[in-house]
């Protein structure tokens, strides 16, 4: 195998040369009928391996297909972490100061810096953060494609198929990651461009080490330097790439028939680095990214798990039950599936609820058998566990949120490896040429239906995405009726809703969607206090000053829950006590002029009853 050169890197990916069927088949195929097309047929050749052929080329293209089909939530405004952590920050982002902008959000430094240069490039405006996403799960796609076709081309991969037929499956399994609906929510939330960034330096990570591997770089120190460094990025844009060695381990046994003893030494190397590497991350670690609430990888956990309310053993047969959902709704995604968040009834034992004990069985099975098949059909037994362990980092170190779809994305090449060994199988079944262009066409017709599918669904969700009152909307009509259901996640869909619907003016259905946010969790003050908000609004302003007294007995520096506090109060004809509230307010942001002049007009009211009060004592 002809090793690449470091300079020209491009030739590196020769690999993914299109070829027409016609060149990879048997002497019987050219026919007088095919000579005749042989004209058409090189032009599609020429044009298609200009497109697979050079990288750049076809992150173009994929670029331009994911704008389209999102093109309809471009303009959307930031909601959710996007709003709280970037468009709200633009003061920080405006300063300059490097540090202070990765301090929003310490352990994830790579992501912050690049919206920061997303903000220097286009301010605040959310279509260039957009357009920059969709920039990144281009190339991201296209790293699926190289790692699909170089895994195909590794001799221990069980290899089938003609070159042309394995380039195209490897740019046909690219295409669909890239259309796939769960996209929507690495590109549309801006916020989780942290997922997709750990999922494009961990594939590319991934892909360095397999060109080392299999030969295809003469600098073996240049490559392993470059796995390491891109294995680092990863780590920095969100911790779920810390799974990457063990990936490494599984490569080993699949594709480059690795003995125990070789799997040991490389296990105890890469053990090292990791302990080295968590060690460095355990510093930059906070919950919520707030130094303020501890630091360190095990305080994270401690602390996630204490907010969750959920024990491990709780966590791991949710699990096992959120596993198949994720399966399900990546190999068919059903508008009513694909959904952002989704709370998740909780198993509280192996029974409970009954169908607990069949997907934690089910799960065992799936890990076992991509065990077993690591030596006996290396694609399938890789690509099982390789979605079984990426999952395994946010599913059991984040429980206080059972599913979200983003998660879905870094596990999904383990299902397209998968799928290549699948269709594969199926094209080299038709033994005979009629056969075999029979296999063509019908995997080429499933190829285009599941495409005009999934894209159909990832428009509908990019226009869902563009009203925020419709997106939560549709999230929470997907919310199971059961006792033992989510309710954190849950109580913030349903403040989100309540401030979509409150932003709109339709404070009487805010404040039902609010009451809904407060039931599931009480002890949420931004809940409470949007819930009192509104009752004031709608005039209930008795109704109003339990639920802002809650808010910032929650949150002492809750001054916005002061603040209304005092509105209310006012309204009540009680500027003394009202008074109280609007200083604590100023106290905590004494430059808010509306809290301020809150206060004078209370002070005056405060006045004239003190004046009337005198004027009676002397009558």
């Amino acid at each position: 195998m002809e090793p690449l050169r470091g300079s020209h890197f491009g030739r590196g990916l020769l690999f993914l040369r299109l070829w027409v069927w016609a060149e990879d088949a048997s002497p019987s195929l050219h026919t007088h009928q095919a000579q005749s097309r042989l004209k058409h047929s090189e032009l599609i050749r020429n044009m298609t391996r200009t497109i697979l052929i050079h990288p750049f080329a076809l992150v173009c293209l994929f670029f331009v297909i994911a704008a389209g089909l999102q093109f309809p939530g471009l303009q959307a405004p930031m909601y959710y972490d996007s709003a709280d952590s970037i468009l709200k920050q633009e003061n920080t982002f405006a300063k300059g100061d490097i540090f202070k902008i990765i301090g929003i959000f310490p352990q994830r430094p790579v992501p912050m810096l690049s919206f920061y240069l997303n903000y220097l490039i286009g301010g605040m405006s959310p279509v260039y953060f957009r357009l920059f996403n969709q920039a990144l799960l281009a190339a991201t796609a296209v790293l699926v494609t190289l790692i699909v076709g170089m895994i195909l081309d590794l001799p221990g991969a069980w290899r089938r198929g003609s070159e042309g037929e394995r380039r195209l499956v490897s740019a046909a399994l690219g295409l669909l990651f890239l259309i796939h609906p769960f996209q929507t929510y690495v590109t549309l939330y801006v916020w989780q461009r942290m997922a997709l960034m750990a999922c494009l330096f961990s594939y590319g990570s991934l892909a360095m080490y397999l060109a080392v591997r299999a030969g295809r770089l003469s600098n073996k120190t240049l490559g392993y330097s470059a796995v390491l460094i891109l294995f680092m990025a990863g780590c920095l844009s969100k911790e779920n790439a810390i799974v990457l060695p063990a990936v490494f381990l599984l490569a080993e046994i699949a594709f480059f028939a690795a003995d125990w003893k070789q799997v040991l030494v490389r296990g105890a190397m890469y053990g090292a680095i990791l302990t080295a590497l968590i060690g460095l991350l355990s510093f930059l670690e906070s919950p919520h990214g707030k130094p303020e609430l501890g630091s360190g990888i095990f305080t994270v956990i401690v602390n996630y798990y204490k907010q969750s309310g959920h024990s491990f053993w709780e966590v791991l047969l949710t699990q096992s039950r959120v596993l198949f959902y994720y399966l399900s709704t990546v190999a068919f995604p059903a508008p009513s599936s694909v959904q952002l968040i989704r709370p998740q009834v909780i198993s509280t034992s192996i029974m409970e609820p009954p169908t607990t004990f069949f997907a934690v069985i089910a799960a065992a099975a799936l890990a076992i058998a991509g065990a077993w098949l690591l030596r006996k059909r290396p694609l399938v037994g890789f690509g099982a566990l390789f979605f079984l362990i990426a999952l395994l980092p946010e599913s059991f170190l984040v429980p206080q949120y059972a599913f979200f779809g983003y998660r879905a994305v870094f596990p999904m090449l383990g299902l397209c490896l998968i799928a290549s060994d699948a269709i594969l199988a199926l094209l080299a079944a038709g033994r005979k040429t009629k056969e075999r262009r029979l296999a063509h066409a019908g995997c080429v017709s499933l190829l285009l239906v599941t495409v005009a599918f999934w894209a159909s669904v990832t428009v509908e969700k990019a226009v869902l995405w563009r009203t925020p009152l419709e997106m939560w909307r549709d999230v929470v009509s997907q919310f199971p009726r059961h006792v033992n259901a989510e309710r954190l996640v849950a109580s913030h869909a349903l403040h989100l809703l309540g401030a979509a619907e409150a932003e709109q003016g339709n404070y009487s259905e805010a404040a039902w969607s609010f009451l809904r946010a407060v039931e599931a969790n009480p002890n949420y003050p931004e809940a409470n206090y949007n819930l009192g908000k509104a009752l004031l609004n709608l005039g209930m302003v008795e109704e109003s000053l339990g639920h802002l007294r809650k808010a910032w007995e929650l949150k002492p520096d809750y001054w916005q829950a002061h603040n209304n506090m005092g509105v209310a109060l006012a309204r009540l004809g009680r500027p003394k006590e009202a008074v109280v509230h609007f200083e604590k307010a100023l106290a905590i942001n004494p430059q808010d002029v509306p809290t301020r002049n809150n206060l004078q007009t209370a002070l005056r009211q405060l006045k004239i009853i003190e004046e009337r009060g005198g004027e009676s004592a002397g009558q």
